[in-house]
């Protein structure tokens, strides 16, 4: 029987990032075990162009069994576990190459604009599992509009088509150095949440 496979994605750099924390995160796990899981960590371009096509690429590479995605924010001082996405793209910063999305732009044309697609990952129960380990950790229902929201929204349609309704979750970090009640090595509460 083979190993269970979590895939972790990051971020590249972007506008005002010029180093992704969550770029380390998903080298840094990429190759590991956790647990009975095998980790495979992929980091995506700041891209709206291809951000659709970078997220199915990592699946079907990887074949995950569960899928965590990361993405920084800078006025968050927690681990903010996101539960839904919605096909609107509205950006007030370019992406990686400069390109801008305004005026409430979907993400996917052959959907409704404003569809909200949610995780069925039990956010509560990881809060809790988080914060046990001395991470502050939060519920949100933001994931906002820019690619973190577009990585989300194409990440949990393609786990909910019926050849992999795969648990997909989305956690925005704080930007590295902010308070949590302690250091804040990301590695370290990666294999928490992990786990």
């Amino acid at each position: 029987m083979s190993a269970k496979r979590i895939l972790v994605t990051g971020f590249g750099p972007f506008p005002g990032v010029p180093h992704n924390p969550t770029t380390d995160i998903a080298k840094s796990l990429d190759g590991t075990c956790v647990g009975e899981y095998q980790v495979a960590g992929r980091v995506l371009d700041v891209c709206f162009e291809t951000i659709q096509n970078q997220v199915h690429v990592a699946i079907d590479d990887c074949h995950p069994d569960v899928m965590i995605l990361l993405g920084v924010h800078g006025k968050s001082d927690r681990i903010a576990l996101e539960g839904r996405a919605l096909n609107l793209a509205d950006s007030k910063r370019p992406d990686s190459r400069g390109v801008f999305k305004s005026d409430g732009q979907r993400l996917c044309e052959d959907l409704p604009f404003n569809t909200e697609l949610s995780s069925t990952v039990d956010r509560k129960s990881l809060v809790k599992v988080l914060e046990t380990a001395g991470f502050p950790a939060v519920c949100s229902e933001d994931a906002g509009r820019y690619l973190c929201n577009a990585a989300f929204f194409h990440a949990l349609r393609r786990c909910s088509a019926s050849e992999f309704a795969v648990p997909c979750v989305f956690a925005h970090l704080p930007v590295i150095g902010k308070p949590l009640g302690g250091a804040f090595d990301s590695r370290e509460w990666s294999h928490v949440l992990l786990q």
